[in-house]
């Protein structure tokens, strides 16, 4: 991102501290950032729409769909038998070459009664994801084909997933499932559903112990819901000194919510201060994140600088990193985070730095006064203003 802060050491400390966690026990989040190594097989792209749409002439539809179903039968024996994630990388080209033979839904029908039939193997793949939350690499033949049908036939696909959350049998299947239906069922009654389901993910002790990617990854779903519902199961697991992958899911989950609807995020935080016991910084980079020029969001952030359970160690962490711009840049399953441009930040910086000159001469301000005026100095620097250091 290109901004005036982009070299600015405080201006990225949150971004520091998130990569430092992921790197001592988390990395298996960020992983899916590199392009996969030479060996690791990867799910195929996906057809074009014509290409789909459009059998090859010598193949008739009884042949071509016969012949599918006798290679997804042979997938299940060749992947369990494969020796590498390479070779089972061959037989997912292989058959996804066949399946983009037939017409989408005949390709559909197939994919649904096999996937109906329970039969799956592993495909020594990890589970990664690529652009627009498709996968780049499916770690079964299950994982594979509910990424393929959700490509040819969206509905089968949202049908499907809700069988799918009827039943924890799989974190990574459920992760395709509540994405298939949160893209195609955008209702208001199926958003309530979906943040019921997310809960019950996210209070699933079996999954949590020892999470998948795919558990990992459908923390993302939170942040696309939007609104505070389910804050108080991501702070509670934020929390876990001693499950360091789901706190990381669960901090990057909370982060990307406060940044993307900050009013009713910010507005759960405040009436109970512990909530986020031990996690105070945390607090205090996201309301960070606060745009000051929007009239709601200033009313969360004058409570919450003036809320007595307040500490001096989270208040310097707030004016070490207020306004905070760092994001986190990954593939998700269904949210994109667009990074603000120079000149939106340098607008609002600006409207920050008008909010605080006025809290400075505020008496209700008057105890935080120093924090303040930190925020005053580093500002005026943003803005290529000469800083006035008297207090």
């Amino acid at each position: 991102m290109n901004s005036p802060h982009q070299a600015t050491p405080k201006r990225l400390w949150w971004l520091r501290i998130a990569a430092a966690a992921a790197i001592l026990g988390c990395g298996v989040l960020i992983s899916r950032l590199k392009q996969p190594e030479e060996g690791v097989a990867t799910a195929p792209s996906a057809p074009a729409p014509d290409a789909a749409r459009k059998p090859q002439a010598e193949t008739s539809k009884g042949g071509g769909t016969a012949e599918v179903e006798l290679l997804l039968k042979l997938a299940v024996s060749k992947l369990g038998a494969a020796q590498s994630a390479k070779s089972a990388g061959d037989s997912l080209i292989d058959l996804r070459a066949a399946l983009g033979r037939l017409p989408p839904g005949e390709a559909s029908r197939v994919v649904q009664e096999f996937l109906n039939s329970g039969a799956d193997s592993s495909t020594r793949a990890p589970f990664a994801l690529g652009p627009g939350g498709s996968l780049a690499s499916a770690p079964t033949l299950r994982s594979f084909l509910l990424d393929y049908l959700e490509q040819i036939d969206p509905g089968a696909a949202a049908r499907i997933g809700r069988e799918i959350l009827g039943k924890m049998e799989s974190a990574d299947e459920w992760a395709l499932a509540l994405r298939s239906v949160a893209k195609f069922e955008p209702s208001d009654t199926t958003r309530d559903w979906l943040a019921s389901k997310v809960r019950q993910l996210l209070r699933h002790e079996p999954w949590l112990q020892d999470p998948s990617v795919g558990c990992l990854e459908a923390f993302d779903v939170a942040v696309h819901l939007g609104g505070s519902s389910l804050i108080p199961d991501l702070t509670r697991l934020l929390r876990m000194t001693n499950n360091q992958a789901v706190a990381h899911a669960a901090f990057l989950a909370a982060d990307r919510l406060a940044r993307s609807d900050p009013e009713p995020v910010l507005a759960s935080l405040l009436p109970d201060f512990d909530m986020m016991n031990g996690r105070e910084s945390t607090r205090a980079g996201y309301f960070a994140k606060a745009d000051i020029s929007q009239a709601a969001q200033r009313e969360l952030l004058e409570k919450y600088l003036l809320h007595p359970q307040l500490g001096e160690s989270e208040l310097e962490a707030f004016a070490d990193a207020f306004p905070s711009e760092n994001s986190m840049v990954s593939h998700n399953l269904l949210t994109e985070t667009r990074p603000r441009s120079g000149a939106e930040i340098r607008s609002r910086d600006a409207a920050s730095l008008q909010v605080v000159h006025r809290w400075m001469h505020d008496p209700r301000f008057q105890e935080i006064r120093p924090q303040l005026n930190s925020i005053r100095i580093r500002l005026e620097g943003f803005l290529g203003r000469k800083p006035d250091r008297t207090p």
